[in-house]
């Protein structure tokens, strides 16, 4: 059976849905990548982090074991999300979303270095997956991210997530959103399956 994989934040997770809330220590059901692999007859498997930085998608990307034929979504996260691998197996989150740790990102990151250097995240990863036999589709969430001219990656859109609904804790994408997702990847992926 063909799969979908999914990379993501917890904007693939379902994170606060009614099945997961207050506890959110699993996927959702509800999240959009497991009804979109359900309504394609394919094997759902989300890779999602809440809170996941893009250098760890990649790192997840680079370590995983893909099959032939599998469909591969990756949903890129803020680019203010930062982590330091502290060693294989310890990874240490940071973000400029934190108020605490503002003023220190600011001294580290320039708007044009922050952006430049997650686009080469994006980059390295679509190269990467050019050598498997996968399709791909890549979605940047932010969209007053501009990619520089330099970098060319297949099949991404770079377009704000649009919240039709929210979640039990106000925050995350609700039913209607998760609704709505399934849908446009649904659409993405059969435009470039053709």
């Amino acid at each position: 059976m063909s799969r979908l994989v999914a990379f993501g934040c917890s904007a693939i997770t379902g994170m606060s849905l009614p099945d997961v809330y207050p506890k959110n220590n699993k996927t959702s059901v509800y999240a959009w990548p497991n009804t979109l692999a359900k309504r394609m007859q394919l094997e759902c498997v989300n890779l999602g982090i809440p809170g996941n930085s893009n250098i760890n998608i990649l790192r997840q990307i680079l370590n995983f074991e893909f099959k032939e034929k599998d469909i591969v979504v990756i949903l890129w996260t803020h680019f203010t999300r930062e982590d330091i691998f502290d060693s294989k197996d310890k990874v240490i989150h940071i973000t400029a979303d934190n108020k605490n740790n503002y003023n220190a990102w600011l001294r580290i990151y320039s708007d044009y270095a922050l952006n430049f250097k997650n686009w080469l995240h994006i980059h390295h990863a679509d190269l990467f997956l050019k050598t498997k036999p996968v399709t791909v589709i890549h979605h940047v969430r932010d969209a007053t991210i501009s990619k520089p001219d330099e970098i060319i990656v297949d099949n991404c859109i770079v377009e704000e997530l649009q919240y039709k609904d929210y979640a039990c804790d106000n925050y995350h994408m609700g039913l209607e959103t998760q609704k709505y997702l399934e849908e446009k990847f649904y659409m993405r992926i059969m435009n470039v399956l053709r």
